[in-house]
């Protein structure tokens, strides 16, 4: 469930996300509230609370609550995401086939998908500020269709993610994971097996590549540097040529981290792991079929993103 695209975790980011852009964040620094909001998340998604799932449980660190305190600056998702103890206890006999080296990549993945899962929402989010923007003419269309244009491909690219990552982890590793299982007759058995689908998981998050996972989360904060500066624009005022040109700088900013992205994942190696390999081109193929590349053209080609964005948003919450 943690891992998915289950309509629980979107719960969760929403509500964490809103917490964030109030003067009440430094509640997430309270010991139990981030737990407390999971389970509300649970329970609104129709999630059974059973207790494999009640072991789980979010551990607010020193350091989370200091970043919290800001009442004047909203602190960054990244930092947030890194300073969240993630607590898994595992009991008897799980512990004799989930490792404490498996739990720890558990956590690693668990704090990019909630890393790439509040991003996602985000960008819906700022879709609606940008036409909020327009309406009040604080933003002209050339403006407003290249950040358009941007937060198209952001979308896109995440929901290309999240697709293969259901498709490849969620569905494929997991059904040869079960059937192996099926067939172990000894408790190491079961323990390679499990690491075995624990690696496929950690590659199709990049985590075993450093030059894409970088550049996976390059474009993440090149998207947050922009959609944090449209969340500045529907504070004040705009309008001015400063502001103007600092959109453009974002928006090329941006375009320059998702091409070395996609550069990246073209260019993965053919003796690379099997599952590595299939991965990259499951989610390069998946740019295709969400019209990534179709908003290329200028700003022209943005003029129905709003239309297209919109109805994404329905289909994956």
């Amino acid at each position: 469930m943690l891992m998915s695209e289950g309509l629980c975790m979107d719960i969760f980011a929403r509500d964490f996300l809103l917490g964030l852009n109030s003067t009440t964040r430094v509640n997430w620094g309270v010991e139990g509230r981030l737990t407390s909001a999971l389970t509300l998340a649970m329970i609104e998604g129709s999630v059974a609370s059973n207790a494999i799932v009640q072991s789980f449980h979010y551990s607010t660190t020193p350091a989370l609550a200091e970043v919290l305190d800001s009442l004047t600056m909203t602190p960054a998702v990244p930092r947030l995401v890194g300073e969240i103890e993630l607590v898994y206890d595992v009991k008897w006999p799980l512990g004799l086939v989930i490792t404490s080296q498996s739990l720890d990549h558990y956590k690693i993945m668990h704090r990019f998908l909630l890393h790439v899962r509040l991003t996602s929402l985000e960008v819906r989010e700022v879709w609606s500020l940008l036409r909020s923007i327009r309406q009040r003419g604080h933003l002209s269309p050339i403006l407003e269709r290249l950040c358009g244009g941007v937060v198209y491909k952001m979308q896109a690219l995440l929901q290309a993610f999240n697709e293969s990552f259901a498709t490849k982890v969620l569905m494929s590793a997991w059904s040869e994971l079960e059937h192996s299982l099926q067939k172990s007759t000894m408790l190491t058995e079961l323990r390679r097996h499990h690491d075995d689908y624990v690696a496929v998981a950690l590659r199709c998050c990049f985590l075993d590549s450093s030059e894409v996972h970088s550049a996976f989360l390059g474009t993440l904060a090149a998207a947050w540097s922009l959609m944090a500066f449209v969340r500045g624009l529907d504070r004040q005022v705009t309008g001015r040529a400063t502001e103007e040109a600092r959109i453009r700088a974002l928006c090329d900013e941006y375009d320059i981290a998702q091409r070395t992205l996609v550069a990246r994942l073209q260019s993965v190696s053919r003796d690379a792991d099997r599952s590595a390999r299939e991965f990259s081109e499951c989610f390069l193929l998946r740019l295709n079929f969400n019209d990534y590349y179709s908003t290329g053209a200028g700003p022209e080609a943005a003029a129905t993103i709003g239309e297209r964005v919109g109805a994404r948003s329905w289909m994956t919450m």
